[in-house]
């Protein structure tokens, strides 16, 4: 069993009956003031067109980005018609300027780049575990910067970083059985697999132990269909965020629905009270000592394992996978995100973090930043309260250029 999971406080389950206690904090006295920052800059690949999100960065600091690079550029022709016009086309020839991603490091304490490197070119990121490992899927492409590959196979980069990434192999317990993707990597460097039909979801734990994320209790009522199970997250420690819609044929003959949400720990399951029945969880987050940040609806909600009756509203939001709202979570509490500019024409966000139930804007607690660049959004938290953030220079005429920076607080 995992160290993480071993050191999870225990909780009555949650009965299904359960109402909603849902307390907003934004209305809690404050106990403590709001952590300051530091900013550091984290200068791009030379050779990129730019780094940023999906972000890594684990406890010791080391940040893993997302790199573009250019391709040589082709000439194409294309074909246009006009149907008001008595369906008449015109051909013309464009140039098109293909790309392909890679992964680059930036090691605690280094303001360096390190560039890696993989023979299938087109990459994904988002993940740098406790160790400095970084995972990732690669697959090839063409010279036109086209998949060749209906699945991205997952690679991994070990420090010191000096050779080409290699393949990670699916766990033994997973070999043999459907074909297995890669979902997510998680701190401990734990991974979260996923057959193609999305009906299996196992987390393989760095030492080779699986667990496969278990059913949701039947439903009290027979009358009930469960339908759309899915898992929304998965966390070291064998914990899992599940949802489901459960449906009841009326006497009318119309259906009612209701959504539900629940915690998964090992082989516990804890339903998490909704403010609303009736409106889809988009996405969800866990910490590791069972802290879950999740979006209905325009609100982003917060549960913890040690608080089970209770739902917190921490203001309004969007997507957890996007802008506008909390979308990062770390073991203390503490939330990072975005919040929109009101009445801005060009749709902008400014960084956020959520303290104690009250939101920040992130620029007015951050010193080091570069003159004139604008903090947008938070793209990875850890339990140091370390922030990735991107920035965008706002003295050029439009926006500029973005950069990504990383936030230490003082």
């Amino acid at each position: 069993m995992p160290k993480s999971l071993a050191a999870l406080p225990r909780a009555l389950m949650v009965p299904a009956s359960c109402g909603v206690a849902l307390a907003v904090l934004a209305g809690q006295a404050m106990a403590q003031t709001p952590p300051r920052y530091t900013a550091k800059n984290l200068p791009k690949v030379t050779a990129a067109r730019g780094c940023g999100a999906p972000a890594g960065l684990n406890e010791a600091g080391d940040v893993s980005l997302s790199c573009t690079y250019s391709l040589p550029s082709y000439t194409t022709t294309v074909k246009t018609c006009y149907e008001y016009l008595g369906n008449i086309c015109f051909s013309s020839k464009t140039t098109v300027k293909p790309s392909y991603q890679a992964p680059a490091v930036w090691p605690a304490g280094s303001t360096i780049a390190r560039p890696l490197t993989t023979s299938s070119l087109s990459y994904s990121t988002g993940a740098v575990t406790l160790g400095g490992t970084v995972v990732g899927l690669s697959g090839k492409i063409d010279n036109k910067g086209q998949s060749l590959e209906v699945i991205s196979a997952p690679f991994q980069w070990l420090p010191p970083y000096s050779a080409a990434g290699q393949p990670l192999p699916v766990p033994v317990a997973l070999q043999g059985t459907p074909v297995q993707t890669l979902r997510d990597v998680l701190l401990d460097g734990g991974t979260w697999w996923t057959n193609l039909g999305g009906t299996q979801h196992t987390l393989a734990a760095a030492g080779g132990q699986v667990w496969r994320v278990p059913e949701l209790p039947a439903t009290s009522d027979p009358a009930e269909t469960a339908s759309e199970q899915i898992v929304l997250a998965v966390q070291d420690g064998q914990q899992a965020v599940r949802s489901r819609w459960l449906s009841t044929t009326l006497t009318n003959g119309q259906q009612s629905l209701r959504h539900e949400l629940w915690y998964v720990r090992g082989t516990e399951a804890f339903r998490i009270p909704l403010p609303v029945s009736n409106v889809r969880v988009d996405g969800a987050a866990i910490t590791r000592n069972g802290r879950v940040l999740f979006q209905q609806g325009f609100t982003s909600l917060v549960w913890s394992v040690n608080q089970p009756l209770t739902t917190s509203a921490v203001g309004s939001g969007g997507n957890l996978n996007g802008t506008e709202g909390a979308s990062r979570i770390n073991a203390s509490g503490l939330l990072g995100g975005s919040a929109p500019i009101p009445n801005d024409s060009q749709s902008r966000s400014k960084a956020r973090i959520w303290f104690q139930g009250q939101g920040y804007d992130l620029q007015g607690l951050t010193s080091g930043l570069p003159s004139g660049w604008q903090l947008r959004t938070v793209d990875a938290m850890n339990d140091r309260g370390q922030l990735v953030v991107t920035a965008q220079d706002t003295s050029a005429f439009g926006g500029g250029a973005s950069k990504t920076l990383l936030l230490t607080p003082q």
